[in-house]
């Protein structure tokens, strides 16, 4: 019979016998198994029982629920370096069962820590299972960076994490997607990057943006392409607005905007089409800042947006590494979405919501071209696809 892990989940841990600290923590999923009737071994006297019951000796009874030891970091591979506290390193391990029961529901096995060690770490060349190491750091912020390890035989990737990061559950799901993308040889970037196909612009809804290049014409120094990771007028289908700071906007300039709109010192937060220019919020963080003139801008975070890096590829000096960037975060944050939505079949992550326009800003409306229902769509088809590619 296939385990069920409930989504309630209660934290435990381990204590030392001998020293009483804390080692691994683990996280309790109850683990819930349906009934089924089975024989006492009993026998029928005379093969003859009473009218309710014609054979007494034999009464099915239901086999007990069964509560057994849930995984650990040391099962999933997970390495700590650098100080971390017992609720981070819980938090790290609800990230890794999660991740791996959505990874294990596109295999034939459903062993979630099997899944996980395959997909997001794989074997050396001794068929040993490659680790994955979280570590401290002193960045520019606080945000955390995923590095591939490809010299190493025993590690997959590193997560380095500033000392002012305080590690949860989605944080750590959100750095498990950069190593997804990495383990496909950012084959997943590329699909991230043309969810249409190479060299097609973006999914849309109509006139809609929903995810990839979107094409502009008639802006003041010519027409130009921009990946966004939904449509800049609307920010549609995440998770959270970005916040509205009249110090960090950036400008869309068309040639026809009105004379008495340029320059326009407050610009409103939820911009129209038809109000020139458009004015939309700086999205950030944009992680290292590199190249240096993307701003690290505080934002409204939610759990299924760590990072909503966006900008108009114009303004920057180096659009290729500025494009990385972004592209690069709205990968793990669709398959943090992915995660969620998988295994509360369709109830998190992926949200059909608008934060800009109208009354949208900054608590949100409902998005009725559901938006979130075409990313999760075409992210659940790209991922069943890459495990057959990759025979996972």
């Amino acid at each position: 019979m296939t385990p069920n892990y409930t989504r309630t989940r209660e934290a435990c841990v381990r204590l030392n016998n001998d020293l009483g600290t804390l080692e691994d923590p683990e996280v309790c999923y109850i683990l819930t198994l349906v009934p089924t009737a089975t024989a006492t071994g009993g026998i029928c006297t005379n093969g003859i029982g009473s009218d309710s019951d014609p054979c007494q000796g034999n009464t099915p009874t239901p086999n007990p629920t069964v509560t057994p030891t849930p995984p650990t970091l040391t099962d999933f591979g997970i390495e700590f370096e650098g100080i971390w506290s017992d609720a981070e390193k819980v938090e790290v391990l609800m990230a890794a069962i999660e991740t791996g029961t959505a990874l294990s529901s596109l295999r034939a096995s459903s062993n979630l820590v099997e899944a996980f060690r395959t997909v997001l770490q794989g074997t050396n060349a001794t068929g040993a299972w490659r680790s994955i190491v979280f570590s401290r750091a002193t960045n520019s912020g606080a945000f955390c960076i995923t590095n591939p390890t490809p010299n190493s035989s025993t590690q997959i990737a590193s997560i380095s994490c500033d000392t002012r990061v305080v590690m949860n559950l989605y944080t750590a799901v959100h750095e498990f997607g950069h190593i997804f993308s990495l383990r496909t040889g950012n084959v997943f970037r590329s699909n991230v990057e043309y969810p249409n196909g190479s060299g097609q612009l973006g999914l849309r809804i109509g006139n809609v943006n929903v995810l990839g290049y979107r094409s502009y014409t008639g802006l003041v120094g010519g027409d130009q392409t921009d990946w966004q990771r939904s449509d800049v007028l609307i920010d549609n289908g995440w998770g959270d607005a970005a916040l509205w700071d009249g110090n960090y906007r950036y400008r869309y300039d068309f040639a026809t905007q009105v004379p008495d709109q340029v320059g326009l010192s407050t610009p409103t937060p939820t911009p129209r089409a038809t109000a020139l220019p458009v004015f939309i919020p700086a999205i950030g963080p944009c992680n290292t800042g590199s190249p240096t003139d993307l701003p690290i801008v505080n934002a409204n975070f939610f759990p299924f947006q760590q990072n909503p890096c966006t900008f108009p590829n114009w303004i920057v000096s180096d659009v290729s590494t500025g494009k990385t960037v972004e592209i690069e975060e709205a990968v793990a944050d669709m398959f943090l979405n992915w995660v969620f939505w998988k295994n509360s079949q369709g109830q998190e992550g992926f949200q059909n919501e608008l934060w800009r326009g109208g009354t949208c800003y900054p608590n949100g409306c409902n998005d009725p071209a559901n938006s979130g229902n075409v990313r999760s769509a075409w992210m659940d088809a790209t991922m069943i696809q890459l495990f057959v590619t990759f025979s996972w």
